[in-house]
């Protein structure tokens, strides 16, 4: 296994385990809080659902990169909705569009990342301002800012890693270079010992 396919299982594992990580802590929370109700039972479902999508996009994406985007705006979407109908940014869901922000900032970069941070903040505050519930100030401003920081912290976390991938694998062409170039001198070098030989 190369170091970029080591690197990307790690992050897929790690990108799994944040977003169950975030389902537990939002199921968990809400059913402490809120007990169990139909818009629990409903947000649970959508994002379970979310989760079984963002599991079948790769990092970084792969060749079916049209159905992986569509799969993680779809899981963000339905992360929206539960959020929607729990209590908008008061809700326990709003933790699962930073699963979301996290596996698109690793799967796309920052192309990917600007996105997904768009519609989970955009979705977020739009539930916010049409729910009845009272809204906080601090709420409505500190939960975009996370999805920002968070898009933009791990966007450039992929940058360094890629830039070491292609660092890696221009040592190892210049390592295997160099050995091919070291053979031929070692072969070339034998002919020669092997002409003087024939000479004398």
């Amino acid at each position: 296994m190369t170091g970029n396919a080591r690197w990307a299982n790690r992050l897929s594992i790690t990108s799994n385990a944040v977003h169950i990580g975030g389902f537990l802590v939002a199921v968990v929370t809400t059913a402490a809080t809120d007990g169990i109700t139909a818009q629990a039972l409903t947000a649970t479902l959508l994002t379970a659902i979310g989760l079984v999508l963002s599991y079948f996009v790769s990092i970084p994406i792969g060749s079916d990169t049209r159905r992986q985007i569509v799969a993680l705006i779809t899981a963000t979407t339905l992360f929206v909705f539960a959020i929607a109908i729990t209590g908008g940014v008061n809700s326990p869901f709003v933790i699962m569009p930073i699963a979301s922000v996290f596996l698109a900032s690793f799967a796309g970069g920052m192309f990917l990342a600007i996105p997904v941070t768009l519609l989970s903040i955009v979705g977020v505050l739009v539930t916010s301002l049409v729910n009845e519930d009272a809204v906080s100030v601090g709420a409505f401003i500190r939960i975009p800012v996370i999805y920002v920081i968070t898009a933009v912290a791990f966007s450039e976390v992929e940058r360094a890693l890629q830039s070491e991938v292609r660092r890696a694998d221009d040592l190892a062409f210049i390592s295997t270079t160099a050995q091919e170039r070291r053979e031929r001198l070692e072969e070339t070098h034998d002919l020669l010992e092997d002409l003087l030989r024939v000479a004398t």
